[in-house]
């Protein structure tokens, strides 16, 4: 949390959850959850005046 600043960011958050379809069983059925996140962000020129210890965000985190 915190990690990178940006002024302007899109995020994409998937899941996918398989629910009981490959364990079937009477008292346990754990289930299988697949998870993506995906992240991109840009900083104004304007705050490099300012002294930010944080990364920026202007790449397409996975």
């Amino acid at each position: 949390m915190n990690e990178f600043a940006a002024d302007r960011f899109a995020s994409l958050y998937f899941s996918q959850d398989f629910g009981s379809l490959i364990f079937k069983g009477k008292k346990f059925r754990p289930s299988i959850i697949i998870e993506t996140n995906i992240g991109y962000g840009e900083l104004n020129k304007k705050w490099d005046n300012y002294n930010f210890s944080t990364k920026r965000f202007d790449k397409i985190y996975i």
